[in-house]
């Protein structure tokens, strides 16, 4: 008996039972055949879940750089432009991504997308003031297509609209009439050479906009005392205007108003984050050069189709009608009784675009210094 047992547990193994050698091959491939589904899904889960979400935030992003991309145009003017650009932008930032060489992009699969008014609803492009976009993204699928998903689909909307800047506190009073070409600094007579004739504002429009004239052109803002010929714009004798703003002052934050000033050199703070450009920070004689300010444009007291603050600006006090975007730098060469840092150079740049500081909604189209808001 023993003799036979022994031959038995010999053949198992050597693996010569019959039955045993039977079995053993069926039972691997059940069970590797019940294992490998499941283990195809977390595998699926872990790699195209992951690829999913990747896609997701990409195409967010390509949505976000459409209406970035449209809102610049509508900044510009160029509105016509806007909703090409913005698919052209979201097309080219939504198509990157692994597994993603020959995606399908649709653009503005809604029927609300496109322009926008203030409140977000869809509206036509003369009456625009914001930009909806919405993209969706097919792409092809890594390890879940065994479960008969070849391709997943994704999609993001953002959207934005143009504000007008909306004021606050500014270093420099700036006189509409009253700048100094820096081509002339050193010639300080009162001739009509010395600025821009009848000013860097069309009072046209409402709010006035910056004249074509004057963009891109280097005036005297400010100096040690008062950097411009007229830089009180008529309001007050100029030699107590020493071009700066109350210090204090932080209201003004619509047009048109009245803005005090400072008979003093102390100017009010400014801190302004511009997209692209070097926003300006701490006092006026630290500015950085390059930075960007937005000064308080002054109207001219004897011209009144521009003076329109009401009621009457009070002594010690000027119409302010418009806020300009000035790249500001110091220039301690420059004549005209301005000695060192405190001889502040600004060149207009029109439109810029901010980032950091909320705005106020406009009528379109929007002129002057404005804002950019994404909300959605």
């Amino acid at each position: 008996m023993l003799k036979n047992l022994r031959h038995t547990l010999n053949r198992v193994r050597w693996g010569q039972h019959p039955r045993m050698a039977r079995r053993e091959p069926a039972q691997v491939m059940v069970l590797f055949a019940l294992a490998f589904i499941p283990l195809m899904g977390f595998v699926g889960l872990a790699v195209d879940g992951g690829n999913i979400l990747a896609q997701r935030r990409i195409v967010q992003n390509g949505a976000d750089a459409g209406v970035l991309a449209g809102l610049r145009d509508m900044a510009r003017g160029a509105t016509g432009s806007a909703l090409t650009d913005a698919e052209s932008y979201a097309r080219l930032n939504a198509g990157a991504g692994f597994k993603a060489n020959n995606p399908v992009i649709t653009f503005n699969p809604n029927s609300s997308d496109g322009f926008t008014d203030n409140s977000g609803a869809h509206t036509s492009e003369s009456s625009a003031t914001g930009v909806r976009v919405t993209v969706q993204k097919q792409f092809s699928t890594y390890f879940i297509g065994i479960l008969n998903i070849p391709t997943f689909t994704v999609s993001a909307t953002a959207a934005g609209k143009l504000q007008r800047y909306s004021g606050g506190i500014g270093p420099f009073l700036v006189c509409s009439k009253g700048l100094l070409n820096t081509d002339h600094l050193n010639d300080n007579s009162s001739t009509s050479d010395d600025w821009l004739t009848g000013g860097i504002l069309n009072f046209g429009t409402n709010p006035p906009t910056v004249r074509t004239e004057a963009l891109g052109v280097d005036f005297f803002v400010h100096g040690s005392k008062n950097g411009q010929n007229d830089g009180d714009c008529g309001w007050e004798d100029a030699s107590n205007f020493k071009g700066v703003t109350d210090d204090s002052y932080t209201g003004c934050s619509s047009v048109p108003c009245s803005y005090p000033y400072s008979n003093g050199t102390t100017s009010g703070p400014v801190s302004y984050s511009v997209a692209g450009v070097q926003g300006c920070s701490g006092t006026s004689d630290a500015f950085t050069d390059g930075c960007v300010a937005i000064l308080p444009v002054v109207a001219p007291k004897d011209d009144t189709s521009a003076n329109t603050c009401s009621p009457t600006t009070p002594d010690g006090s000027m119409c302010v009608r418009a806020w300009v975007p000035f790249q500001l730098r110091t220039d301690p060469t420059v004549a005209n009784g301005c000695s060192g840092s405190n001889c502040h150079i600004g060149r207009i740049i029109q439109t810029v675009v901010l980032t950091s500081t909320a705005g106020v909604d406009c009528t379109a189209p929007c002129t002057g210094a404005l804002v950019i808001r994404l909300f959605q």
